[in-house]
């Protein structure tokens, strides 16, 4: 298996007014060079949704940085570094598998709309 450093990957400019008004044509061209991964100045961007899908559950390889992200912006104490750090995308194995559970069905579309009266 080859390790990401080793791709050659676009550079996606996050920082950019453009980008951030219209990111696609940059993606667009992103997945030219490979399906589903980019980088930034601040690190990797996966730019396609079941690469997302697909290693979102490989806590043993990826881990969110949100702790880092506090700590780079200096604003630890802060209620946005609470949230960032509390998420639930912030938590990874059992922990993150729990909140998961308890309040998915929330998230999850219905089988049936109709009411019966």
């Amino acid at each position: 298996m080859q390790n990401v450093a080793e791709l050659e990957l676009a550079r996606l400019p996050v920082d950019d007014p453009e980008f951030r008004k219209d990111p696609m044509p940059w993606i667009r061209a992103a997945r030219e060079v490979h399906p589903w991964l980019a980088t930034t100045d601040y690190g990797y961007f996966v730019h396609g949704y079941q690469a997302i899908k697909d290693i979102i559950y490989m806590d043993d390889k990826l881990r969110p940085s949100f702790e880092e992200l506090v700590e780079y912006y200096g604003v630890q104490g802060t209620p946005w570094a609470k949230f960032q750090v509390e998420q639930l995308i912030g938590h990874t194995g059992d922990k993150h598998r729990r909140i998961r559970m308890s309040v998915g069905d929330a998230f999850t579309r219905a089988t049936s709309t109709s009411i019966s009266t």
